[in-house]
């Protein structure tokens, strides 16, 4: 498309929009609904013009078009939070280069390194909250920012995260970075981490990626591959059981017979556009309380499951421009796997897909690791030196 019948779109959809401007929008009053529908205006200007890649582009017009919609309280949030996470990828797959890349991968050992560092802290008793939390003992306030606290109760070490999951997937998301020369030698201390912190939407894609690392890029005999994964089976399984986590993987951490109720009462009723942005929070327990769920007593604000929170509030539709989205970042870590840079990256979007799927990936900042890999993938960078 040339340049100048793209700029003709952008002016005809921005005057189009701005127009609609002043007719009002349901429950909202005339000055609301304008100012809305003009900052609709910019955002689809922006997505027309600023983002790259075409699934990008297509999600977030179909956010603006699905929050126009349906409109209610959480779906401004919830479209600036998808255009803030788009935005910051695009930045980085224009930003990076050769030069750059591998201090962008450091950073993100770095802080995945003091993470586990803050996680044995409190393996030693040593709890330190960044703000005061409710529900704490033996607080010790150094100012009105830090307290020194351990929980009532505490079955996981979280680290600088707030729970388990978040810890898991920050943890497990930032261990393919390691799969550099140096670096590598930090694996088993993200592995203490993922350990420590127990959640097994971490460990099992971090364990895939760890063995798939070891098969192609380990200098061992084939031998001591199989030997290394063999060993590595058993002391899942010995994990598995002394923690009692089976049960956890027969039922998702409990998650699954939730995911049944979503799909069985909450999708099939608008399965092509769904609820609206932001929605889920108000429609689950609503779902509960029509028709009689038996999980009634389980409030969730996320699916943790961000496939299922796109279909949800987004619909097939929504969900079809997330897939082509991975399919294409697939597309290109493949066929640039034998670079290092661009396997660590396909690696570290395989983590963060598998995570998405157990987790709530996109609402909370460890999303922002996982677009860094897929800017790397966007960009194509590519390092020649073998890992």
């Amino acid at each position: 498309m040339k340049l100048d019948k793209l700029k003709a779109i952008v002016v005809g959809i921005t005057l189009g929009v701005a127009v609609l401007g002043f007719l009002p929008v349901a429950d909202l009053d005339f000055r609301v609904s304008k100012e809305i529908l003009a900052q609709f205006a910019v955002l689809t200007a922006i997505a027309l013009l600023f983002y790259r890649n075409v699934w990008v582009r297509m999600f977030v017009l179909w956010s603006i078009v699905r929050t126009f919609l349906t409109y209610n309280g959480q779906s401004s949030v919830t479209l600036y939070t998808i255009f803030l996470y788009t935005a910051f990828y695009q930045v980085i797959a224009d930003k990076l280069n050769k030069k750059n890349i591998d201090i962008v991968l450091d950073f993100i050992c770095a802080i995945t390194l003091l993470q586990v560092f803050w996680q044995i802290l409190q393996f030693f008793g040593i709890w330190i909250a960044i703000v005061p939390l409710n529900g704490l003992e033996g607080s010790v306030k150094i100012n009105a920012w830090v307290t020194l606290a351990k929980p009532l109760t505490c079955t996981a070490f979280t680290g600088l995260m707030s729970n388990i999951n978040m810890t898991a997937a920050a943890l497990a998301i930032g261990l393919p970075a390691f799969f550099r020369k140096k670096w590598n030698y930090f694996i088993p201390i993200i592995w203490l981490g993922l350990l420590l912190a127990k959640g097994m939407a971490g460990i099992i894609p971090a364990y895939i990626v760890t063995m798939v690392y070891i098969w192609m890029k380990a200098k061992v005999s084939l031998r001591t591959k199989v030997l290394i994964i063999i060993a590595s089976l058993s002391v899942g399984a010995i994990y598995l059981t002394t923690f009692d986590k089976f049960q956890d993987l027969l039922t998702g951490s409990g998650r699954f017979p939730v995911w049944g109720e979503i799909c069985r009462y909450i999708i099939p009723r608008k399965p092509v556009i769904g609820w609206g942005l932001g929605s889920f929070k108000s429609v689950f327990p609503a779902a509960q309380k029509a028709f009689g769920s038996e999980w009634g007593f389980v409030r969730w604000v996320q699916a943790h499951n961000e496939y299922l929170q796109v279909l949800t509030e987004q619909g097939a539709i929504g969900l079809a421009f997330i897939i082509g989205f991975i399919i294409s970042l697939f597309r290109k870590g493949i066929k640039h796997r034998k670079e290092s840079v661009m396997f660590i990256a396909l690696i570290g979007v395989i983590v963060g897909t598998c995570n998405a799927g157990g987790n709530f990936l996109f609402h909370t900042t460890t999303g922002i690791l996982f677009l860094t890999y897929a800017a790397i993938l966007e960009k194509g960078a590519c390092d020649e030196r073998r890992i």
